[in-house]
């Protein structure tokens, strides 16, 4: 099977989690209203980063989702109306090729709507 060239309506999305309790809410949250088709959890992601005028570091869960480009502003919603964190990490990078087959996948299992 070949990939497709042009996918940039596709992206991957990242949002940190302090917990499980608040990666499961956000996950279930997303999945729910089907703005993703995937999300996978990562557990024990080790972060540095600036936070009040210091370098702070927490061990965190890493949700890696799919979906298209025309819901990323839904998604921002959603994760900071489920988050607790006061600047909730959620970040997108396009998905520049892929199995095709994967790719409509993601098509039939989210909507605009």
């Amino acid at each position: 099977m070949q990939s497709t060239g042009n996918t940039t309506n596709y992206f991957i999305g990242y949002v940190t989690c302090p917990n499980t309790e608040v990666a499961d809410k956000v996950t279930h949250a997303l999945l729910n209203k089907k703005l993703v088709a995937c999300v996978n959890q990562i557990p024990k992601v080790k972060s540095y980063f600036w936070w009040e005028g210091k370098i702070d570091t927490e061990e965190e869960i890493l949700l890696m989702i799919k979906t298209r480009s025309e819901l990323t502003d839904k998604i921002i919603n959603e994760v900071q109306s489920n988050h607790s964190y006061q600047v909730p990490e959620v970040i997108f990078t396009p998905i520049t090729t892929g199995n095709p087959d994967y790719l409509s996948w993601i098509t039939s299992n989210t909507t605009t709507s």
